[in-house]
């Protein structure tokens, strides 16, 4: 038998992120756990977040990469490797 994962906490990304965000949704369609960070690509934006495993707002907890739009980027140009 598998073992059974249990969520311990949860927290909405925007909140995590530094700065004033739109109310729209974050849609995540993976996630890679590194060096005590999430980073999470999204279906819906080019950028990448990364949260802190704390789950709490920090300073390094960001967003990275080429904002939608720019260098004839869009969500579906990410790969990530």
């Amino acid at each position: 038998m598998a073992p059974m994962l249990k969520l311990v906490c949860e927290r909405k990304i925007g909140d995590l992120l530094p700065g004033k965000r739109p109310t729209k949704r974050w849609e995540a369609s993976g996630v890679l756990m590194k060096d005590h960070h999430f980073f999470v690509v999204f279906d819906d934006r080019a950028e990448i977040a990364r949260i802190s495993d704390s789950l709490k707002p920090s300073k390094t907890n960001g967003l990275f990469g080429v904002v939608d739009g720019e260098y004839g980027m869009s969500p579906g140009n990410v790969t990530w490797v």
